[in-house]
C-alpha cells in the first residue's frame, strides 16, 4: 500500500515537472531505458511520457524484462525488439498506432493485443506460448513467424499482402490461406492439419508442410514452386508434372510421384 502511495505522489510530481509521467512497474525495464538514455528522470518506477514520445526505434532485448507495462507511452515507435526476455502474459500494443516492426520471440507471451494497429508489416513472435493471433487491423501485415507456440487458432484471411507465413510446431489443425493471394514461403511443418487447400496461392515458390496429417496435396496451379517438403504425411500420390519450376522435392519414400 505504502508503495503505491509513494507512486502515485511522484507521479503527480513529476506530471508538474516532465509533463505527464507513465508507471514502469519492471525495474529492469527501467533499467534498460536508462541505459539507453531514454529515460531521463532516474530509477523511480515511471519515464517522462514526454521523453518516451520522442523514439522511434526500441531494442530492449536481452534486458530480463517480465512486464511490459509502461510500452504505451511509446507512441510513436515504428520498431520494437523484446526479444529474449522472461515477458509472460498479453502484452498490449493497442497504443502503439505507429508500429511496423515487431520482434517479441523468445518470451512466455500468451496474448499479443494489436487493435488498431494499421502499420504492422513484419511480426516475428516465434517460441512464446500464444494459443490464437489475429491481426485483423494489419492490413499491410507482409511478415509473421508465429513457430512453436501452442496455436490452435490462426485468422489471416484479412491480411491479403501476407508473403511470408510461418506456423510450424503448432497445434493447427485447419489453416486457411485462401485470401493470401501473394504468399511466396509457407511453412506449416509439426502441426495437426488434415488439409491444406493452395489452390488460390500462385505465388507459392517454397511449402514446409512435413509431419502433419495430409491425406492429399494439390500443388497443379502452383506454376511458381520451386521447394517442396512433405514427409511424414499420409499423401499416397503426388502430382508435380504442372510444376516445370520444381527443383527441390522431399517427401515420403512410399510416395507416388506423378511426373
Amino acid at each position: 500500500m505504502k508503495n503505491s502511495i509513494l507512486i502515485s505522489l511522484l507521479l503527480i510530481i513529476l506530471n508538474g515537472f516532465y509533463g505527464i509521467a507513465t508507471e514502469i512497474k519492471d525495474e529492469n525495464f527501467e533499467k534498460k531505458l536508462i541505459a539507453l538514455g531514454i529515460d531521463t528522470n532516474g530509477l523511480n518506477g515511471t519515464i517522462s511520457t514526454l521523453d518516451a514520445q520522442k523514439y522511434f526505434d526500441l531494442d530492449l532485448q536481452n534486458s530480463n524484462i517480465t512486464d511490459l507495462a509502461g510500452i504505451e507511452a511509446f507512441v510513436n515507435i515504428t520498431s520494437l525488439n523484446i526479444s529474449n526476455n522472461l515477458i509472460t502474459g498479453s502484452i498490449d500494443l493497442s497504443f502503439n498506432k505507429n508500429l511496423a516492426f515487431l520482434y517479441c520471440q523468445n518470451n512466455q507471451i500468451t496474448k499479443i493485443l494489436t487493435k488498431g494497429n494499421l502499420n504492422l508489416i513484419y511480426v516475428n513472435c516465434g517460441n512464446n506460448l500464444i494459443q490464437s493471433i489475429d491481426f485483423s487491423d494489419s492490413l499491410s501485415l507482409i511478415f509473421l513467424d508465429c513457430n512453436n507456440n501452442q496455436l490452435d487458432y490462426l485468422k489471416i484471411t484479412d491480411n491479403k499482402q501476407l508473403e511470408v507465413l510461418d506456423v510450424s510446431n503448432n497445434l493447427l489443425k485447419k489453416l486457411d490461406t485462401s485470401n493470401n493471394s501473394e504468399l511466396s514461403t509457407l511453412y506449416t511443418s509439426k502441426n495437426l492439419l488434415q488439409e491444406l487447400d493452395l489452390r488460390n496461392n500462385t505465388a507459392l515458390k517454397l511449402i514446409k508442410c512435413d509431419c502433419n496429417k495430409l491425406t492429399s496435396l494439390d500443388i497443379n496451379k502452383l506454376e511458381n514452386l520451386a521447394s517442396l517438403i512433405c514427409y511424414k504425411n499420409s499423401i499416397k500420390i503426388l502430382d508435380v508434372s504442372e510444376n516445370l519450376f520444381l527443383v527441390n522435392i522431399n517427401c515420403d519414400r512410399s510416395l507416388q510421384t506423378k511426373i
